[in-house]
C-alpha cells in the first residue's frame, strides 16, 4: 500500500510505509513502554482538576480507566480551558480512545444514527447544511447533497446495525450504498459502492477509509474478531487495542461519539487555547521527529511526544506483528512531560486531532477502485488541528480532510460546555490584581481576574484571554504552585520593568527597576506534590507594547516552561 496515493493537503504529500518494513524491530526507549525515565526523579500527579463523567455504565476496563502515564487513570477525564474573561469549556484530557467507542458502540447495539435521530443536539445539522450549500462540488458531482431524501443531515452517514457499525470501523471503503440512495433513504453501507451509478459514481469515488487496512502497513486500532474482515485481522489483541487513541473514524463517527457523551468536537481556537502560547504545549523544546519514511529529521528528546514515530523510534508497544502499524499509537497520556498548560495530553503527536470546523473547501479524493486521486472542490471538509501525528504529519502543517472519510492518524476528543467554570472563578492559575499607576495602590485597583499564566507576548502584549492593559500599571499575582519533581527549581521571569517573585515566602528575583526587556532567575529546591505560595509582583511604567512578560520554571526533569496552570492554584 503506497500512502502517497492518498492524498496531500497544503502541498505536503503522505509517503509509503513499504520502506518501513524492515524497521519494525526498532528498540524502544527505556522504561516502560517506550517512556524515557529519570530514576532520580520523583513524580506527583494532581488530578482534583479534573471534572465530569461520561454516560460510560462501566468506568474501569481498557480505554475507560488505563490512560496516563501509569495507565491507570479515566480516560473520559475532563479539564477546563479559559477562552476568553467571559467563556470556558472543559475538553477531554485524553483522546477518546477504541475502548471508550466501543462502549458507545454497545450502548446504541450499533444504530448510531438511531440513536442521534432521537437525541439530536441543537448544533448537529447546520454547519453540515452550509457546507453542502452553493455552489455544487466539482470533480465527481455532488455526493453530500441531499441524499436519498435524507435531508442536509449527518445522521445519514451513521450506522444503524451492529453489522453496520462493525463495517464503518473496519478497514474497507464504507458510505451510503448507492443502490440504495433513491429506493430506502440510504440506509445501508456498502464495502465497494455495488450498485453504483454513472451520476454518482460512488464505486470511484465514495468516502473512503485510507489507510486502514492492517494487512498494508496500516494502523487501525478499533479490535474486530478474526475472520471479520479475511485477510485483515488486527496483530494485537482487543485488550491491547482498547487502550489505545481510536483512529480510522470519521468526522460524523466522532461527533455522535461526542453528542452521546454530552458534548461537541472542539474548535480548532478551543484546541489553540489549550496549546497555550508557546512553540509547543510544554515549552520551547524541539522533540525528537522523524518523517514519514521514518527519517530522523530532529533529535530531540523522545519522551514528549509520540510524534513522527513510523518506523516505531519512539513508541511501539506490543511487539509489532507482520506488517500492523497499530503499535506505533500510545495509550493516551503516555507522554506526560508533553502536557499543555492546562493539563491535556498528546495535544502534539499520537492522532490527529479532528475539529468540528467544517466548511466547503478543496481536497483530494481517492478512488476506491486504486485508480488514483481526483480534486474535489467546493467539498465539505474538516479542519485537523496544527498538532501533527505519530505518522509523520509535522506540527503547525494546515491540513484540511473530506469529512466522510477516515484516516490512518484521525483521531480525536470532545469538548464540553455544560460544567465549564466561570471564568470569574477560574480553577487553575494565578489570581491576579491590577492597578493603575506603578505602585500597587489598593486604591487605584482596576479589579481582580484569573490568569491561567503569565505569558504577555510582544506580539500582542496580553495574557491569555484577557484586554490590553494601559500602561502604566502594575499587577500582583498570586496562587499556591505544586512541583512534579523533587528538585531544585530555576524560577525565570523575563519582563521590562520591575519584577519581584517569591516562592515559600523567599524572595528569589527582585529587580524593582525601569529597564528595557531582561531576563532574571533564582532557585529553591521544591518537593513534589507539595504545595508552596508563589507571588510575582510586576509594573510597567510605559516601556511599550514591545515588551514580553513571561515567568517560568525548570528542573533537572521539568523542562523550561512557562509555569502552567494546571499547577497553580490561585489565590482566595
Amino acid at each position: 500500500m503506497n500512502l502517497r496515493s492518498f492524498v496531500s493537503f497544503a502541498g505536503v504529500s503522505l509517503v509509503s510505509f513499504a520502506s518501513l518494513a524492515n524497521m519494525t524491530g526498532c528498540a524502544v526507549g527505556a522504561g516502560e513502554e517506550g517512556e524515557v525515565v529519570d530514576p532520580g526523579a520523583s513524580v506527583a500527579s494532581d488530578e482534583t482538576a479534573e471534572l465530569g463523567t461520561t454516560q460510560e455504565a462501566l468506568t474501569t476496563g481498557n480505554g475507560l480507566s488505563t490512560c496516563g502515564p501509569a495507565h491507570n487513570e479515566r480516560c473520559d477525564a475532563k479539564l477546563p480551558v479559559k477562552i476568553s474573561d467571559t467563556k470556558t469549556v472543559l475538553l477531554n484530557k485524553f483522546d477518546i480512545t477504541a475502548g471508550r467507542y466501543r462502549a458507545f458502540v454497545a450502548a446504541t447495539g450499533g444504530n448510531i444514527r438511531g440513536y442521534i435521530d432521537t437525541h439530536k443536539p441543537s448544533y448537529w445539522n447546520g454547519p453540515w447544511a452550509a457546507a453542502l450549500a452553493a455552489p455544487t462540488p466539482t470533480g465527481v458531482g455532488n455526493l453530500w447533497s441531499d441524499v436519498g431524501g435524507y435531508g442536509y443531515d449527518w445522521s445519514v452517514w451513521l450506522p444503524t446495525s451492529a453489522s453496520d457499525a462493525s463495517f464503518a470501523l473496519g478497514p474497507y471503503n464504507w458510505g451510503i450504498a448507492a443502490g440504495n440512495m433513491a429506493a430506502t433513504g440510504a440506509t445501508g453501507y456498502s464495502g465497494r459502492y455495488s450498485g453504483a451509478t454513472a451520476a454518482t459514481d460512488w464505486s470511484l469515488y465514495g468516502p473512503g477509509n485510507e489507510g486502514c487496512a492492517v494487512s498494508s502497513y496500516g494502523a487501525r486500532t478499533y479490535w474486530q474478531p478474526n475472520g471479520t474482515f479475511p485477510g485483515d485481522d488486527n496483530g494485537y489483541s482487543q485488550a491491547e487495542l482498547d487502550k489505545k487513541a481510536l483512529t480510522c473514524v470519521s468526522f460524523h463517527l466522532l461527533q455522535a461519539f461526542c453528542a452521546w457523551d454530552g458534548g461537541r468536537l472542539p474548535t480548532a481556537a478551543e484546541l489553540n487555547a489549550s496549546w497555550g502560547v508557546e512553540t509547543y504545549p510544554w515549552g520551547e523544546t524541539v522533540p525528537y521527529y522523524a518523517d514519514f519514511n521514518g527519517t530522523p529529521v530532529t533529535s530531540g528528546p523522545k519522551d514528549l511526544a509520540n510524534y513522527g514515530n513510523a518506523a516505531g523510534a519512539v513508541y511501539a508497544s506490543p511487539a509489532t506483528v507482520g506488517v500492523d502499524m497499530s503499535n506505533r499509537v500510545s495509550i493516551p497520556g503516555h507522554f506526560a512531560k508533553g502536557a499543555g498548560p492546562y493539563g491535556h495530553a498528546d495535544l502534539v503527536g499520537n492522532v490527529i486531532k479532528m475539529t468540528g470546523d467544517i466548511s466547503q473547501g478543496t481536497a483530494n479524493q481517492t478512488r476506491a477502485d486504486g485508480g488514483g486521486t481526483v480534486t474535489v472542490t467546493n467539498a465539505p471538509v474538516v479542519a485537523w488541528h496544527k498538532g501533527g501525528s505519530w505518522q509523520g504529519h509535522q506540527v503547525g502543517a494546515s491540513y484540511k480532510f473530506i469529512a466522510t472519510n477516515r484516516y490512518v492518524a484521525m483521531g480525536g476528543r470532545c469538548a464540553y460546555d455544560a460544567g465549564a467554570p466561570a471564568a470569574s472563578a477560574f480553577p487553575s492559575g494565578f489570581r491576579a490584581e491590577y492597578f493603575s499607576g506603578t505602585g500597587l495602590v489598593a486604591a487605584n485597583s482596576k479589579g481582580v481576574r484569573v490568569d491561567p499564566y503569565v505569558a504577555f507576548t510582544s506580539s500582542t502584549y496580553k495574557n491569555p484571554a484577557a484586554s490590553a492593559i494601559t500602561t502604566p500599571y502594575s499587577v500582583r499575582w498570586t496562587a499556591t504552585v505544586k512541583p512534579r519533581y523533587t528538585q531544585t527549581y530555576t524560577f525565570k521571569t523575563v519582563s521590562g520593568d520591575g519584577i519581584r517573585l517569591w516562592v515559600n515566602g523567599t524572595l528569589l528575583i527582585n529587580d524593582w527597576t525601569s529597564h528595557a526587556s531582561a531576563t532574571r532567575t533564582g532557585t529553591i529546591a521544591l518537593t513534589a506534590g507539595t504545595a508552596y505560595s508563589i507571588k510575582v509582583e510586576h509594573y510597567n511604567a510605559g516601556t511599550g507594547p514591545g515588551v514580553a512578560t513571561r515567568i517560568l520554571w525548570k528542573s533537572t526533569t521539568q523542562q523550561e516552561q512557562i509555569i502552567p496552570a494546571i499547577q497553580l492554584t490561585p489565590s482566595p
